[in-house]
This record gives structure tokens, sequence and C-alpha cells, in this order.
């Protein structure tokens, strides 16, 4: 899952912006040139949205959550880190800041049902908020919790990344209006709501499906295709 929407939003990221980041050398022994996806995920660390771990490892093969998600979408709408970005523009600083304060609470009312949340994403989370990428109702996505009391971070389904996706892009309105139908076969396994956003990105490039045309396909651990 993760390769597939890291490809989704590399591929976005070309389409939102040309600007470029400092080059980063790349470190992530885990991830080859012969990975299938080795130049979209060089292309996002060039861009510094993507950070390897302390270990140097990147994990291709895990889900990417909200939270991490986040993180790069914020970076990809211009976000900057000012503990990372000493000499970033003081007016961008202030309203980052400033931001930050007023979505603060709406964070932290999910946040406090939840031991494990993921709090150095909340400066993403709360930028994605003032710009209208993510909404509300979005951050009870993040997190579930079992009836025993577990909690787990969930991971973003492709067609989840989408609806995201054509938000940064600025066409939500654009992909609502347009839609009729997806043209993936296994469109009835798309949530209704997901539809135009998945069926916006494919009339781009962005998104495609396997080789029957399905776009829910799922990859085990061991590659086996799940249809």
């Amino acid at each position: 899952m993760r390769k597939r929407v890291v490809r989704i939003v590399a591929l976005a990221t070309c389409v939102v912006t040309v600007a470029t980041t400092t080059v980063f050398g790349f470190t992530m022994k885990d991830v080859g040139t012969s990975h299938w996806a080795y130049n979209e995920i060089i292309e996002m660390q060039r861009r510094g949205l993507l950070v390897s771990s302390s270990q140097g490892e990147f994990f291709p093969n895990s889900y990417v959550t909200y939270f991490e998600l986040s993180q790069i979408l914020a970076k990809v709408a211009g976000y900057q880190d000012e503990l990372i970005t000493p000499n970033m523009d003081a007016q961008l600083k202030q309203t980052i800041r400033d931001n930050y304060a007023k979505q603060k609470p709406v964070i932290e009312a999910y946040q406090k049902n939840y031991q494990y949340w993921q709090k150095d994403a909340n400066e993403e989370i709360a930028y994605l908020l003032g710009k209208g990428y993510l909404q509300k109702e979005d951050l009870g996505q993040f997190m579930s919790k079992s009836t025993s009391g577990t909690e787990s971070k969930r991971g973003v389904r492709k067609q989840e990344a989408a609806v995201y996706l054509v938000r940064l892009l600025h066409k939500e309105e654009t992909a609502k209006q347009q839609y009729s139908v997806t043209g993936f076969v296994d469109e009835a396994s798309i949530h209704a709501q997901n539809r135009p956003y998945v069926a916006y990105l494919k009339s781009l490039g962005i998104v495609n499906g396997n080789e029957k045309n399905q776009f829910n396909w799922v990859v085990t651990p061991n590659n086996e295709l799940l249809l």
C-alpha cells in the first residue's frame, strides 16, 4: 500500500509544483535502484518530502499512515518547520504559528482520546486544516481503538489519498462537476463520495488500475493479488 500511495503523491507533487528543495543524498538502504518505485521515492526525497529512518530505512512495504501523509502533503502545500528552516520568511513563520494556535483546539479534541496520537505531526495537520486540504471530520480517520483499548494508527487507502490530492490541486469542485464514472471495473468497491476524486486523478494519469483495470486491487506481503 505504501508504495502505491507514495507513487500517487509523487506524481501529484510534480503537478502541484515545479519548485525543488535542497537535494538530499539517497540513503534509503532498503530501496535499491531496481525497486519499481525508486524514481518516485528518490524524487520525493530530493524535494525534502520524505526522509529515511535513523537507520537509513524507508520501509517500502509498510502502510502510509494519515500522520505520515499529512506531513508529506503539508510540505507539498508550502509548510515549513521553523526548527529545520531557521531562515524561513518571517511572515510565513508567523502565519504558520497563528494558524496552529487557531487549529490546535480542533486537533486536541481528537488527540485527547488517544495515548499514542502522533503529536509531532500536529503542526502539519494544522496547516492542512487551515488551507482546507483536511477537514475537521477527517481527523476521526487518523486513529482507531479496539474494544479492548488497543490503539492503531490507520493506514491510508488509495481512494482516500485521492481525495486529499484533488483538494491539493484545488480541483475539488471541478472533480465533482465533471464526474460521471471512474472507468474502473471495480467502481462499486470505491466509496461513492470518493469516486469523483478517483475519476479526476485518472483523467490526469495520476492513478491507474492493474492489468484488469481494477482500482482497489490489493497485494499481500507475498505479492499475491487479492481479487
